[in-house]
């Protein structure tokens, strides 16, 4: 205590010599060094974090925030929103938060199951370390399909042995869970598929199987089952595509909820190919001309008789009688093809041949203040042509509409409670700020005040007068008796001694009068 009230007393003798000027740059010296050491505090007390996930879809990193939040994890986003950070201390906690909807990894890479050692494991360890990363990568990229929303590889292939002569070929099965209102169907199936059997190799796209988590399986196999299973699917979506038409046209008119359609189609799948060939007599296109012209000058004996007998003449008599004589031969062959049209025509499968569409709709007028003021309500033949004009009626096609009025609940309309905005939410850093400011400059005011209090009291000792000259001499005197003559000197001590204990009360009495008057000078 003694070292602390001692350095109190300089502090404060210090303050009371400086002046104003020194100590306002003092005071704000102080509060610098205060603030400085307070946000280095702040910030050594932060917390370390670390990367939890990378590179995420903008829906798995809410999901993964929601659920970090959850478990009251501090969360930390990067710049561009992709990565998750938490603190370094709550990784493993963060790790089981969100092992279902996120594999902590940042290298793309499926965990590796590593033993205490760190030399490198047998062959076969090796073998099904690769493939459990080609499992992962499979279904990493199978999960960014749209319309997935996780996924899982399991990959089957047998030991290559020279002591087997029968093999079994490799299989791989893919587990998916479609995304709540995503759109997976056998086309996408199909897809996935050739993309795993692309990526194994020695893999055939027939022992590839898919499941969904709902145990539906996936038919990926050419043949009657896959054409199947695609025309149901394409029946079912012109079928959903026909009655969102109608029942949005009916419910601009009626209402949200108060109109109910559904519609069956008859879809031809039949493919056919027909190839006509017409012959026109009346058009003829000639095909072929040929001409052949032989002439002589009686030089050359005139070729007459059968083709390829001999001519029976002697060869005199026969160039006397050609003698003088000119020959000339022409021949035209033609060959002539009637018109001919040929036609092809080829019926692209998936049309309609029929529908029946059934409509339910609510005619009442809407109560309260939703209705339209002064619109007539709606008749049921209204409904029925605007469910006729919506999925495309043809009478000629023997399609069916019918349409009947009921009352329907409607959709609930949810009403949120609007809760006022105070209007210093806006100002609130400001605030904040100005609050800070006021209250640094409170303490200061503070602990001005407290340091004067503080200030030391300054004893005055009382000025004695100066001795005359004759006291001096007096007392220069009385030094040389005492030097001399000693026992003379203590004798009048004792007598001054006895003197004073005779009146104690004279002398206390002057002492206790003088203690309350420094009190009142200090």
């Amino acid at each position: 205590m003694a070292f602390w009230n001692t350095l109190r007393d300089q502090l404060t003798a210090l303050w009371s010599r400086w002046s104003v000027g020194q100590r306002i740059g003092i005071s704000l010296a102080a509060l610098a060094c205060a603030a400085i050491m307070i946000t280095t505090f702040m910030w050594a007390t932060q917390p370390d974090f670390v990367v939890l996930a990378d590179h995420l879809p903008p829906a798995v990193a809410s999901d993964i925030i929601t659920a970090l939040e959850s478990e009251q994890i501090t969360v930390s986003l990067n710049y561009n929103g992709t990565g998750v950070s938490v603190p370094r201390g709550d990784l493993n906690r963060a790790k089981l938060a969100i092992r279902d909807i996120w594999q902590a990894d940042n290298t793309g890479v499926a965990p590796v199951e590593s033993g205490l050692s760190g030399f490198p494991g047998s062959p076969r360890q090796e073998e099904d370390q690769r493939q459990r990363e080609l499992e992962y990568r499979l279904a990493k990229s199978i999960e960014q399909i749209r319309g997935v929303k996780s996924a899982r590889v399991h990959i089957s292939r047998p030991d290559s042995s020279p002591f087997v002569t029968e093999k079994f070929p490799a299989a791989a099965s893919v587990i998916i869970e479609p995304t709540p209102g995503g759109l997976f169907n056998t086309s996408v199936a199909d897809s996935i598929a050739l993309h795993v059997a692309r990526a194994v190799e020695g893999l055939d796209i027939s022992n590839v199987s898919i499941m969904d988590t709902a145990g539906r399986q996936y038919s990926i196999r050419d043949g009657i089952e896959s054409t199947m299973a695609m025309q149901l699917d394409y029946q079912a979506r012109q079928e959903m595509r026909l009655a969102e038409k109608a029942t949005s046209v009916l419910e601009m008119s009626l209402g949200p909820g108060r109109a109910a359609v559904r519609v069956t189609a008859d879809v031809d799948f039949s493919e056919v190919t027909r190839t006509e060939m017409t012959f026109n007599p009346d058009v003829k296109v000639k095909r072929k001309e040929q001409t052949e012209t032989t002439s002589s000058n009686g030089a050359v004996p005139i070729p007459y008789g059968p083709p390829g007998a001999a001519i029976n003449t002697l060869p005199g008599a026969a160039e006397e009688g050609l003698t003088g004589t000119t020959y000339k031969h022409e021949r035209n062959e033609a060959d002539y093809d009637n018109g001919r049209i040929d036609e092809t025509v080829r019926s692209i499968p998936g049309g309609i041949k029929r529908l029946t569409v059934s409509a339910v709709v609510d005619l009442t007028p809407p109560s309260g203040e939703g209705g339209t003021a002064g619109a007539p309500p709606m008749t049921l033949e209204q409904a029925e042509q605007l469910v006729r004009t919506a999925v495309g009626f043809d009478a000629l096609r023997g399609d069916e509409v019918s349409v009947i009025q009921a009352t329907l609940e409607g959709i609930p309309t949810m009403v949120e409670e609007v809760v006022p905005v105070p209007f210093w939410v806006e100002y609130e850093d400001l605030i904040h700020s100005l609050l800070l400011g006021l209250s640094a400059s409170l303490a200061f005011i503070i602990g001005v005040l407290i340091v004067r209090r503080m200030k030391p009291v300054i004893m005055t000792a009382p000025q004695e007068e100066p001795m005359s000259l004759a006291d001096m001499q007096r007392m220069r005197l009385i030094t040389e008796q005492a030097r001399e003559n000693p026992e003379l000197v203590a004798k009048i001590l004792a007598a001054w001694l006895e003197d004073s204990e005779q009146k104690p009360s004279e002398t206390e009495a002057p002492a206790k009068s003088r203690q309350p008057s420094a009190r009142k000078a200090a």
